[in-house]
């Protein structure tokens, strides 16, 4: 929402406290108007479109993959990405995120517990509390991370990430890669995890031999420093 406020040429700071201060669920900001009030009678947040949407992206996923030649310098290569996000955009994520002024805990301290309800998402307010105590991030960590890129990602060895066990067995046709940087991210993700995906295996089992069918494809959905695998 902060940066939806600045692309209009809006205060973001401004107006992420002003839909704070409210504590109205749906209650936003309508950048096209330059209005504050009810997104959901607005006809902006549509369930509708967010449910057929949801459904006919169902059948691909989209990555964050961070290669590391091990596990503990994959960590530190996202660690290093997720603090060079801006401070005062991360807590004002966080802020939406918890339905509670951020800016007023101690960044570099632990997530305080008692953290007062609000009408904001119940699953996005937990899984964010949930984030931060089984990784143990401070404020300013746990901001970052989810001012950053907050979705799934895949962070280890070539070996850890080729071997994440929901890409054989759960439901989805592709794999929409993001890299974190380029030309390196994209260089680790073809010159170590593809080797590991195309290995010839002499196994009886399904997946192994599903691993050595993932194949790269150029797709028109996909983006600058984004990559579309495609299992067959």
């Amino acid at each position: 929402m902060r940066q939806i406020a600045i692309n209009s040429g809006e205060d973001g700071s401004v107006v992420v406290r002003k839909i704070l201060d409210k504590e109205q669920y749906n209650y936003g900001f309508d950048a096209q108007n330059g209005e504050y009030g009810n997104l959901m009678t607005k006809g902006i947040i549509d369930p509708t479109k967010v449910v057929r949407a949801a459904l006919q992206g169902a059948a691909s996923v989209a990555g964050f993959v961070v290669v590391g030649s091990t596990v503990e310098e994959a960590r530190a290569k996202r660690a290093k990405l997720d603090s060079l996000v801006d401070y005062a955009n991360a807590i004002a994520s966080l802020s939406i995120t918890l339905g509670h002024d951020a800016s007023k805990f101690d960044p570099d301290a632990p997530l305080p517990d008692n953290i007062p309800e609000s009408n904001a998402s119940k699953s996005g307010r937990q899984r964010a509390i949930d984030l931060a105590r089984q990784e143990n991030l401070t404020v300013r960590q746990l901001a970052q991370r989810l001012g950053g890129y907050s979705g799934l990602a895949m962070v280890g060895t070539s070996k850890t990430i080729a071997d994440e066990e929901w890409l054989f067995t759960e439901g989805s046709d592709c794999f929409i890669v993001m890299f974190p940087y380029l030309p390196g991210g994209l260089d680790d993700f073809v010159g170590y995890v593809i080797p590991e995906f195309r290995r010839d295996y002499e196994g009886t089992t399904l997946d192994d031999t599903r691993r050595g069918r993932l194949v790269m494809r150029s797709s028109p959905c996909s983006s600058p420093g984004e990559a579309r695998y495609t299992r067959w």
